[in-house]
């Protein structure tokens, strides 16, 4: 145990002895930084000690000096007492001390009242001398005036003459009073003809630094300083505040200052710089509203150029407490506003207004990069402010122009449209048209370009919407006008005047016409061709409204196309009623007439129609036509005696229609006519395949149309066409079936498919179930409509 505590004890010896282990030179370190510590606390120790007693020593110095003035004012105050004490025993020692004071005085006042006689005889002549100068000076404004000083330094002698004067007897009885001040009466004439000078002087300020003559505003400025110096002596001693005053003002001053009135002149200085800014906005005549453009364009000019000159030439002469060229900024502007507040309560049409608004973003915006003046120092805000419900009033006058210009369009077009006492004016291609289209857009293209120089897209935008309002009404109208003139024609023929096919025309070739004016406002301003683009949301808008208005278009030309294709089956109608029905069908080639009256309507239509609408017009008129046979053929009294005939049927309205449209396109409009003449044709050897031709394309056939057909037969007995009915009722089931079976296999039923079948009245004759047929098929045609440019190509090309 003994030898183990012996170990341990040496480990936590040797253990300490590393821990308290210090480098090799600890013990020279130490002894040089005790050293230099030393040294270091004994140089603090002497400066604060050196300071301290230099504390003290001032402490005492001052204190014997407050001791020693402590002293010599107590001599004093004796001194002053003893002089005192001698001056009152003086006047016991000096015989009639008193009569002498009274004589002192009164010689006194005898030197003054001479001395007030000679300045009194004097006064006349020298106020007399004094405004001839004036007004010589007043003659030669703007000019150098080199005597202005010299002129006031006598004026504002002779006023402190008077105002000591006026002090003097202003105890005096009101006699007296009145007496001296007719002295004055023409020295106040002068007085106030001066002022006048200097006034006018300030009035033509611009035109004195613009004549090189600006060192007569130092001198104007020169006086107003003296004089307001002058009003703060006088307000001083009336106010009692002597201290305040110059030790060094004499007593004739103080008396001056007593009887003086106040003059304000740096207060009348500005005014008569306001009065001739006012002057200058006065010489802009505004008598009416067409004067308004030239009037800004001259106010804008006016406006920058005198603000620029204040700052080259007017305020290095004019001292900087004056503030001057804030004062100028701020007049002017206060004026712009007057004159702005003016201008708009007149009456002012839109584009006035929108002048107005225009200037105001230009002037703000003149101001900040040419002149250096930010908006916000700018108040009160131009038009109160008001800018955001100007447009809007903006908006609303266009909408009030746009309506009475379009209803006055509407009137005038609708007279010519329903008098019809000539023929719509023509083109060179001799292409008909009316051109009311051509005014609309030329009122609509002045109010847009007037909203897109605003650079304002809200603006823009709002135009836009009213224009398209505005389009949609004479849109409206025209639809609405030929359904009115064609139930007019249809009621009362006789009494309804002829050229509605060719007003029609017109019509609908305006309406082409104006997708095509449409489309180029559209790319204008939406930025397509190359103008600013307006932002994005902006952009969006107006083109929603421009697409609107486009298909507008759209629709009255398919309108104005329904109603020629209306036109032409009405003619053609009687023989429509008779086809194949004897014994018209018999006698006559109802056929050919259908034809023949089509072919003089589509000769007009090509020559006068543009060429796109007549694609469209001959497809519609080809659908039409169409349907009119499937009628024909369902008609309870058909019948088919010769198979040949029927045929021939087909292939003369195939090269009929071929004039105008590809025989490819032809033939695949009239391929469900094709498919039933085959089963109007159709042999029991053939029934089979003929009916699949048909109903492969249009499943949607109907069934008494087939059979009814077959039955309407005259050419073969009645057991053949009870044979063709089994087989054709065979195929009928085998159809059943089929769909029966995939109506199972599909959850999700197909739509069924619809074709021109779809469109067939269920129970029909004549040509009264036509127009219900026809219903569907004209609603249908509006596809056709669609992808206009590519329609337009494909039209142009045939």
């Amino acid at each position: 145990m003994t030898a183990s505590r012996q170990a341990v004890v040496d480990v936590a010896v040797t253990r300490l002895a590393e821990v308290l282990k210090h480098p090799d030179d600890l013990s020279t370190t130490v002894s040089a930084l005790r050293s230099k510590l030393i040294n270091e606390k004994a140089t603090i120790d002497a400066r604060l000690k050196a300071g301290i007693q230099a504390q003290l020593d001032d402490c005492q110095s001052g204190l014997a000096k407050l001791a020693n003035s402590q002293k010599s004012l107590g001599t004093v105050r004796q001194k002053m007492a003893l002089v005192d004490e001698q001056n009152m025993l003086s006047f016991d020692r000096i015989p009639h001390f008193p009569k002498m004071k009274v004589l002192a005085a009164a010689r006194k006042n005898l030197i003054d009242t001479f001395d007030v006689l000679n300045q009194l005889e004097e006064l006349a002549d020298k106020v007399e001398r004094l405004r001839i100068g004036i007004e010589h000076g007043i003659g030669e404004i703007p000019g150098p005036a080199p005597p202005l000083l010299f002129m006031h330094r006598d004026l504002a002698m002779l006023e402190e003459f008077r105002d000591v004067t006026m002090g003097r007897i202003a105890n005096e009885r009101p006699g007296i009073k009145k007496t001296v001040t007719r002295f004055f009466d023409r020295l106040n004439d002068v007085s106030r003809l001066f002022d006048g000078y200097m006034w006018e002087t300030t009035r033509h300020l611009f035109d004195l630094v613009q004549s090189k003559h600006g060192s007569v505003v130092v001198r104007l400025l020169k006086i107003v300083e003296k004089e307001e110096r002058l009003d703060a002596i006088a307000g001083q001693v009336k106010n009692g505040d002597t201290i305040a005053l110059n030790s060094s003002l004499t007593e004739t001053k103080i008396k001056a200052a007593k009887g003086r009135k106040q003059k304000k002149y740096r207060e009348r200085f500005f005014e008569a710089l306001s009065d001739m800014v006012k002057v200058k906005f006065d010489d802009l005549k505004i008598s009416s509203p067409d004067d308004v453009p030239n009037a800004l364009t001259t106010l804008h000019k006016m406006v920058v150029a005198d603000i620029s000159l204040v700052y080259e030439e007017v305020v290095q002469r004019v001292p900087k407490h004056y503030k001057i060229v804030p004062f100028f900024i701020l007049e002017y502007h206060r004026n712009v506003c007057d004159l702005l507040n003016k201008v708009m309560g007149k009456h002012l049409d839109t584009g006035t207004i929108f002048v107005i608004m225009k200037w105001c973003k230009t002037y703000y915006e003149t101001m900040n990069a040419k002149l250096g003046i930010s908006s916000d120092l700018l108040q009160p805000k131009l038009l109160d402010g008001q800018e955001e419900n100007l447009l809007g009033d903006y908006v609303r006058m266009v909408k009030a122009k746009l309506t009475e210009w379009v209803t006055n369009l509407i009137s005038t077009e609708e007279r010519d449209f329903t008098t019809r006492d000539k023929e719509p004016d023509s083109d060179a291609a001799g292409l008909y048209g009316m051109n009311g289209n051509v005014i609309l857009f030329n009122m609509i293209n002045q109010q847009v370009d007037v909203a897109v120089d605003s650079q304002q897209p809200f603006l823009v935008s709002a135009v836009i919407k009213e224009c398209r309002d505005s389009l949609e009404q004479y849109q409206s109208h025209f639809k609405h006008l030929l359904d009115q003139e064609f139930q007019r024609y249809i009621k009362e023929p006789h009494n309804c005047p002829g050229g509605m096919v060719e007003y029609s025309m017109a019509v609908a070739n305006d309406a082409l016409k104006s997708t095509e004016f449409t489309e180029t406002l559209l790319r204008r301003v939406t930025g397509e061709e190359g103008e600013e683009e307006p932002d994005q949301s902006s952009s969006q808008t107006i083109a929603s409204h421009l697409n609107a208005a486009l298909d507008g278009w759209m629709g009255l030309a398919k309108h104005a196309n329904t109603t020629l294709a209306d036109f032409t089956f009405q003619d053609i109608k009687p023989a429509c009623e008779k086809l194949y029905q004897p014994p018209a069908s018999r006698e006559r080639d109802l056929t050919g007439e259908i034809i023949a009256t089509l072919s003089d309507y589509c000769e007009d239509y090509r020559e006068h129609l543009q060429d796109y609408l007549f694609s469209k017009l001959v497809v519609d008129l080809m659908e039409r036509l169409l349907v009119q046979y499937l009628i024909a053929f369902r008609h309870k009294n058909a019948r088919f005696t010769s198979l040949k005939d029927v045929k021939n049927d087909y292939s003369r309205i195939i090269d009929f229609f071929s004039q105008y449209r590809s025989s490819r396109r032809v033939e695949r409009a009239f391929d469900a006519l094709e498919k039933v003449v085959g089963m109007v044709c159709t042999k029991s050897s053939s029934v089979e395949l003929d009916f699949y031709a048909l109903f492969k394309s249009y499943p949607d056939c109907p069934r008494d149309l087939i059979e009814g057909l077959v039955n309407k037969r005259e050419d073969i007995d009645k057991t053949a066409r009870g044979e063709l009915v089994t087989v054709l009722k065979e195929q009928f089931s085998e159809i059943d079936a089929k769909n029966e079976e995939e109506e199972e296999e599909e959850e999700n039923q197909k739509p069924k498919v619809q074709t021109v079948f779809s469109k067939l009245p269920e129970e029909a004759s004549g040509i009264e179930a036509m127009a219900a047929g026809l219903g569907g098929v004209t609603s249908a045609l509006g596809g056709l409509f669609g992808g206009r440019n590519k329609d337009k190509e494909e039209g142009a090309s045939q």
